[in-house]
């Protein structure tokens, strides 16, 4: 069984979860159109802070996060 998201083969991943994308990708979207950000120009194409999306990654890797849907 996988223990993490990040790092993990992409067909993995989604075949793990019988999605067509990886759950993390529509959490994160989620969040970003919740706090308004799809009203910022460039949002993805901006380069985060390396610690903190460190931070946010084993966040998600050692959460419950793995199996569910």
């Amino acid at each position: 069984m996988v223990q993490k998201v990040f790092g993990v083969d992409l067909v993995t991943i989604v075949n793990l979860h019988g999605t067509v994308r990886p759950l993390v990708v529509g959490l994160i979207v989620s969040e970003l159109e919740r706090r308004g950000a799809y009203r910022t120009e460039g949002l993805y194409r901006e380069n985060g802070d390396g610690s903190v999306i460190d931070k946010l990654k084993a966040q998600i890797d050692h959460s419950k996060y793995i199996g569910k849907r």
